[in-house]
C-alpha cells in the first residue's frame, strides 16, 4: 500500500511541475513561423511589444508622428500572418525574410532575429524590394551624385546628398543631408542614418537586404565598393550606392533605391520636394577642415 501512495505522489509532482521551456529554433524558417503563431496568439500590447521590438512609437521629427504606435504593430502583424515566404537569409542569428502577400505581385523583406527565449522582428516595417512603384522610381539606370570636400563647419555646400530628395542642393532639401564627405576623404551618414559595406561588386548584384551587417556612422570608401544606406530618420527606406571615385576633395557614386519605404523618393532622377517639415536642419558636427 505504501508503495502505491509513493507512486501516485511521484505521478503527481510530475504532472505538477512545470514543463521545460521550448528551445528556440535555431532554422529562421521554422523561427519565424513559431515568430508567425505567437504573433496571431497575441496575448496583449505587451508581448506585442516584446515580439516587435523594431516598431517603435514616433518621435516628434517623423512625418507620421500621429500615428499610434498600436497601429504600426498591427499592420505589421496582418502582413506576417498572410505572409507566403519567398526567401529565408540568415547569419548569426539575424535573418531576412522575403515574402509576398497571397497572390500579390509585390515582394517585401524584414529582418527577424534569434533571442535567447525566442525570434523577434527588429524591423520597423515590411520594406517592399520589387514592384511598379519602385520600378518607377528606379527608372532605367541608376543616378549618379558628385560631392566636394566639406570646407567650412557651418555648412554643407557641395559636401552633402540627399537621397530622399535625390538632390545634392542644400537649398532645395532645407539643409536635410543623409550623406557627406569630409577633407580626409570619409563618407559620414547624418542623423540616425547609417551605412554597412556590401560583398558585391556590382549594383546589379544586390538583390535585396543582408544579414549580419556592420553597420557605420561613418566609412572610408574606396572606388569599386558598393555600399548600404540605411535611411532612419524622417524616412525609412534602403539605397544601395557603388563608388566610382574617393580621393581627397572628391567622391563620385551611382546610386539606386534597394527598397521602397516611408519617404522614400518618387523618382531617383529628379529632385523631390516631398510632404516634410520645412524648418532647417542644423549642421552635424564636421571632421570637414581635417581636424
Amino acid at each position: 500500500m505504501g508503495g502505491r501512495r509513493r507512486g501516485l505522489l511521484l505521478a503527481l509532482a510530475a504532472l505538477a511541475a512545470p514543463l521545460p521551456a521550448a528551445e528556440t529554433p535555431a532554422d529562421p524558417l521554422e523561427g519565424f513561423e513559431t515568430l508567425r503563431g505567437a504573433l496571431q496568439r497575441q496575448g496583449g500590447r505587451k508581448q506585442l511589444a516584446r515580439l516587435l521590438p523594431g516598431v517603435v512609437a514616433p518621435t516628434d521629427n517623423d512625418p507620421w508622428v500621429h500615428v499610434d504606435v498600436n497601429v504600426l504593430r498591427q499592420v505589421l502583424v496582418q502582413e506576417i500572418s498572410t505572409a507566403v515566404v519567398r526567401r529565408v537569409d540568415e547569419l548569426a542569428g539575424e535573418a531576412v525574410v522575403r515574402f509576398s502577400p497571397p497572390g500579390g505581385a509585390v515582394e517585401k523583406e524584414l529582418f527577424i532575429s534569434r533571442t535567447a527565449k525566442e525570434w523577434v522582428v527588429t524591423s520597423g516595417r515590411a520594406f517592399p524590394v520589387s514592384g511598379p512603384a519602385l520600378a518607377r522610381a528606379r527608372g532605367p539606370h541608376p543616378a549618379r551624385f558628385r560631392l566636394a570636400a566639406r570646407p567650412e563647419r557651418d555648412g554643407y555646400g557641395a559636401s552633402g546628398y540627399s537621397f530622399t530628395h535625390a538632390t545634392g542642393d542644400p537649398a532645395a532639401c532645407a539643409n536635410r543631408v543623409e550623406v557627406w564627405y569630409c577633407a580626409r576623404a570619409e563618407l559620414h551618414a547624418t542623423r540616425q542614418n547609417r551605412l554597412a559595406l556590401l560583398p558585391e561588386t556590382s549594383l546589379a548584384q544586390v538583390r535585396g537586404l543582408r544579414p549580419g551587417l556592420a553597420w557605420e556612422e561613418s566609412v572610408r570608401p574606396r572606388a569599386g565598393q558598393v555600399l548600404l544606406v540605411h535611411l532612419r530618420t524622417r524616412q525609412d527606406f534602403y539605397v544601395v550606392l557603388q563608388v566610382l571615385a574617393a580621393i581627397p576633395g572628391h567622391f563620385e557614386a551611382d546610386w539606386t533605391l534597394l527598397t521602397d519605404g516611408w519617404n522614400a523618393p518618387r523618382s531617383i532622377h529628379e529632385p523631390q520636394r516631398l510632404p516634410m517639415p520645412v524648418a532647417d536642419e542644423p549642421c552635424a558636427p564636421a571632421c570637414a577642415a581635417g581636424s
